[in-house]
Formats: structure tokens, C-alpha cells, sequence
């Protein structure tokens, strides 16, 4: 590991709130703010980009749910991108939907 002083501290946000610069701030000596998209405009979502959101209460409809939801919107020349919460959910994920 590097000495003191000579190492390199990164912060990741996918957003730049006040709160964020504040904390960058603190911690960081000289902040660098990297933008992606238009900065100009504030932070603005890709309008190629389709999220759901679905809250569903009971844990066992939740992998038959997905399925729906691939079915209903996936194409060999569309990407999805599946977030979990947990690499061991992530991999049971995995299994489930090479199985189906």
C-alpha cells in the first residue's frame, strides 16, 4: 500500500447532490467532478434507458414475476441488466434464469 500522501482517494455518485459535494469535500483534498450527459442541464436520466419498478410483497412470486417480465420485454438485440442485492442472490438469480 502506498504512504501517506501519496495515495489516492476515488468517491463514486451516480448523482451530485449538495450532500455529495459536501462529503467529497470533507474527505477529498481537491475534488474532481466528472460529468457524463449534459451538465449544463443537471442530471437527466437516459430516455433509452426503461426502469420498473414493481414492489411485490410476497418473496416467492418475485422469480415467477421476472420471468413475466423477461418474456413480455426481452429481444435477442435488447440488453437487460438485473440488479440484487447480494452476490449469493445474484448467483441464485443466475441459476434460476439459465434453468429457464
Amino acid at each position: 500500500m502506498p504512504k501517506a500522501g501519496k495515495r489516492q482517494t476515488c468517491m463514486f455518485s451516480a448523482t451530485w447532490p449538495a450532500s455529495v459535494h459536501a462529503l467529497a469535500t470533507q474527505f477529498l483534498n481537491t475534488p474532481l467532478h466528472v460529468g457524463i450527459g449534459s451538465v449544463d442541464e443537471g442530471m437527466i436520466a437516459n430516455t433509452s434507458i426503461r426502469q420498473i419498478v414493481e414492489v411485490i410483497r410476497n418473496e416467492k412470486e418475485k422469480p415467477q414475476r421476472l420471468l413475466s417480465h423477461l418474456k413480455q420485454h426481452y429481444a435477442p438485440n435488447k440488453k437487460v441488466i438485473i440488479f440484487g442485492l447480494y452476490k449469493k442472490e445474484t448467483a441464485w438469480l443466475e441459476t434460476f434464469l439459465w434453468e429457464k
